[in-house]
């Protein structure tokens, strides 16, 4: 159960530069079959500057760190 202190809590905003061909290998490897996800025609058309980022993908940004165990 999520501590409820944590409820409303603001994070600082986040930028990261991801590369187009890792958000088409994610998009497919979690069957994202929504062309937006690795058509960037597509997903101008739809508004979007380039491609976006899979619902999921910024999850797996926080296997990015290194391991705290390992350092």
């Amino acid at each position: 159960m999520i501590d409820r202190k944590h409820i409303g809590l603001e994070l600082q905003p986040l930028t990261v530069e991801i590369e187009k061909g890792r958000l088409r290998m994610f998009a497919q490897a979690t069957g994202q079959d929504d062309p937006i996800y690795s058509d960037e025609a597509a997903a101008r058309a739809a508004g979007y500057r380039s491609l976006p980022v899979p619902p999921t993908f910024l999850f797996s940004l926080g296997f990015e760190k290194p391991i705290p165990m390992n350092s």
